[in-house]
């Protein structure tokens, strides 16, 4: 059944905006917030890596459903899908960069806190970082 809006519509044209109360825009609003906080919290694991698969999901979820006519905020739902990209992309950057960290310095953060387990006053304790400098203070 057409609706009279639909009826003098060229074929091949854009869908028209879907009736009142049905727009389904949840999806691309849901994409644009976790891409966003997926790019704020790419510094760990759940934010940047879930939050930014999830916003990817979501967001093509939503550009589908814009493409359909039903949502109106295709926009939002690839901004969704960029952002959260980018969290993604950052925290597995940053993931790869610690891991590649302790592994190059292993043994030394085993000695470290061998010695911190022993150091039992301040003076110990700031006696192990000198002598154990993961940074190469």
């Amino acid at each position: 059944m057409t609706t009279p809006e639909q009826s003098w519509q060229q074929p091949g044209a854009p869908p028209a905006q879907p009736p009142v109360g049905t727009v389904r825009n949840g999806m691309g609003v849901a994409a644009l917030v976790l891409g966003l906080f997926a790019v704020l919290l790419c510094w760990t694991v759940l934010g940047g890596i879930v939050l930014g698969i999830l916003a990817i999901a979501f967001g093509f979820v939503g550009r589908s459903r814009a493409n359909r006519g039903e949502a109106t905020n295709r926009i939002q739902a690839m901004a969704g899908i960029v952002l959260g990209a980018i969290g993604l992309v950052l925290a597995i950057v940053l993931v790869a960069a610690g891991l590649t960290f302790f592994a190059h310095h292993k043994s030394q953060i085993q000695k470290l806190n061998n010695c911190l387990k022993n150091a039992h006053t301040q003076s110990a304790q700031q006696q192990c970082e000198n002598k154990y400098p993961l940074l190469g203070h």
